[in-house]
């Protein structure tokens, strides 16, 4: 494109790209990473690893928002059997 800026919203979902890409690297089949939202797509969890009961978000961003706190308890009352994690531009190595 000729350009080496990048809009807000670009980095994020370059960050999650580059993230679900780690995944099939390392040996992760695209049938076994999900993602939940709810029906009228106010809350979402960007991935769900249900083989290690693993619930992911990809931030790509200094301060979680108000909002990122809400989807947080949202997702973790419907879904207590899953350890919820966020995953930042300072700590994206997944053990």
């Amino acid at each position: 494109m000729g350009r080496f800026e990048f809009l807000p919203d670009e980095k994020g979902l370059l960050f999650e790209n580059f993230i679900y890409s780690e995944f099939l690297k390392s040996g992760m089949l695209h049938d076994n990473i999900k993602y939940w939202r709810t029906k009228n797509g106010s809350h979402e969890i960007d991935f769900i690893l249900e083989s290690q009961n693993r619930a992911l978000e990809i931030k790509y961003k200094d301060q979680q928002k108000k909002k990122d706190m809400k989807n947080f308890s949202v997702f973790e009352k419907e879904y207590p059997d899953l350890t919820l994690e966020v995953i930042d531009k300072d700590r994206f190595y997944i053990s």
